[in-house]
């Protein structure tokens, strides 16, 4: 029997809220700062004047002025608990004011500042709700309850007979796979078949396995010892394991803590198995210990429950010899207690799951040479629970053993409530309160979620980006194609201007020789006349 004291800790509700105060001044002074201009535009912050930032200070605010729908009528606003909005946009916080409150009405502001639930009907208990959800008042309405795993024997006379050896009966819990086994001996009653399986059930395991080699000494004959050297081995025929100095035994696992581990072990001349076995026992750990029973290695956790520990040995036999230490086989599978019960019905025996819904069970199976299934009444197989099935407020949701899961898209997206009543139909109805600490979550949540508001503008942001960057890699390649064109141009113009003076210069030297060539025929035509006429007189 364990006592739990459970208090309030005004302190560190007191120190949680003044950290939520500094921590939503600190947003708010940012938001101030990045709203404040530079001055000139070009020293304006990053974030002047951007939308969103004046959208959530503004959002801010209202969350914590606005009051609280479902919350006590004089305990509505954050104010009446001492967190007052400053004329600048910032939060005071009224310590006295708030350790008042919380030691005197702590229910109340508790539904000031978290979202809770409250049902109308006593088998209806609030869970959970999600981002998503959606406060408010919503119907219940149960199709199905919720039923455990069951099955009752049939025809039993009261008196297990058995001629031979006792038959077994094992029972597995198909949510921790823990199995409990009891024999079935000849005049057991069904008082005696339950008060077996009671105890089995009550029963916490621990993870045991041995090897499925027996190891001999010296003789041959007779199961080795801590102190068998392994040299001296031999198999269970008796025959030598032929183990030479410096072979090695590699092993390898899986500690009770779940760390994996590797080793090797080398034969000396004088090495026996305790000095094999202190070796494997540091690499396994101190959870588990690992021990020899009538020449076969056995390891066994410390501790009941659910394990992961294994063991593998392989002899390597590099001086020829045949040593073989098996496999390491599990003796007991570790459990803690089985969530099963088992209960006298007449001359019946009936079992039943404590866990509900489809995915709790249990399975039955049995050996021996009798037949214990007829016998009992209760066949060799599995039995499965239920899962609650029904709507919240009209709208569709799922159902996991006792929970109820309001859908995804719909106002109740998220809303997780348990019925543990039986009954079917209208089952009350549940109102979800949305309290200041929840609103400001479901705010923060909406902004920086994958696919929120800071996401989404993000995303904005860079697409613009991305177009201006089309856009100019688009415009300087069509200025390099019209610089392109217009190189091109001028080229062809300053070979044509080249062109066209070096036909001018070929114009101008043709008309020089034609001058110079008339000047010479002149001249001799003047000479000529000349003579003439000097001849003729």
């Amino acid at each position: 029997t364990a006592t739990v004291n459970v208090s309030l800790d005004a302190t560190a509700a007191q120190t949680a809220v003044q950290n939520y105060v500094t921590a939503y001044n600190a947003v708010v002074d940012y938001i101030k700062t990045q709203q404040t201009p530079g001055t000139d535009p070009t020293s304006n912050p990053t974030l002047y004047n951007d939308t969103l930032l004046r959208e959530a200070r503004s959002a801010l605010s209202q969350s914590m002025l606005a009051p609280v729908s479902g919350a006590a009528s004089d305990m509505a606003t954050a104010d009446t608990v001492g967190i007052s909005l400053t004329a600048t946009g910032d939060l005071s916080f009224d310590t006295t004011k708030f350790q008042t409150a919380f030691s005197t009405r702590y229910n109340d502001v508790t539904k000031l500042f978290t979202e809770s639930g409250t049902t109308t009907d006593p088998s209806l208990v609030y869970t959970a709700s999600s981002s998503a959800t959606t406060p408010g008042n919503y119907a219940v309405n149960i199709t199905q309850a919720a039923a455990q795993a069951q099955v009752a024997g049939t025809g039993f006379s009261g008196v297990y007979s058995q001629s031979g050896a006792p038959d077994t009966m094992t029972v597995t819990d198909l949510g921790s796979n823990a199995s409990a086994t009891i024999q079935l001996s000849s005049g057991m009653t069904t008082a005696q078949i339950v008060a077996a399986l009671s105890a089995s059930f009550g029963s916490s395991q621990a993870q045991a396995m041995q090897s499925s080699t027996t190891l001999n000494d010296a003789s041959g004959t007779a199961p080795a010892t801590s102190s068998t050297l392994l040299t001296d081995l031999h198999s269970s025929d008796g025959s030598s394991a032929g183990v030479a100095v410096g072979d090695t035994i590699s092993f390898s696992g899986t500690g009770t803590s779940g760390t994996p581990f590797t080793g090797t072990f080398t034969v000396g001349a004088s090495s026996s198995l305790s000095d094999f076995i202190t070796q494997l026992q540091t690499s396994v750990g101190t959870g588990a210990t690992v021990s020899l029973v009538n020449g076969q290695i056995s390891v066994q956790s410390n501790s009941s429950g659910a394990s992961p520990l294994t063991l593998s040995l392989t002899a390597n036999n590099q001086g020829g010899g045949s040593l073989s230490l098996g496999t390491m086989n599990v003796t007991a599978v570790g459990h803690g207690l089985l969530s099963l019960n088992a209960t006298t019905v007449g001359n019946q025996i009936q079992i039943q799951g404590n866990a509900y819904g489809s995915g709790a069970g249990f399975s039955i199976s049995y050996t021996g040479s009798g037949d214990p299934a007829t016998q009992l009444g209760i066949a060799a197989g599995s039995w499965h629970g239920s899962d609650v099935q029904g709507t919240i407020g009209g709208y569709a949701a799922t159902g996991s053993g006792r929970q109820l899961v309001g859908a995804a898209g719909t106002p109740v997206d998220g809303l997780s409530l348990a019925y543990i009543g039986t009954s079917t139909g209208a089952i009350g109805s549940l109102s979800l309160t949305e309290g200041v600490g929840a609103v400001v979550d479901r705010l923060l949540t909406a902004w920086t979620q994958t696919g929120g508001t800071i996401a989404m503008q993000t995303q904005q942001i860079n697409d613009t980006i991305s177009t201006q960057q089309t856009w100019l890699a688009n415009f300087n390649a069509r200025i390099a194609l019209q610089k392109t064109a217009l190189l091109a141009q001028y080229s062809a113009m300053d070979s044509a201007v080249s062109q066209i003076l070096s036909q001018g210069n070929s114009f101008l030297a043709a008309f020089s020789n034609l001058n110079g060539a008339t000047n010479g025929n002149s001249s001799s035509s003047s000479s000529s006349s000349s003579s003439s006429t000097g001849t003729g007189a």
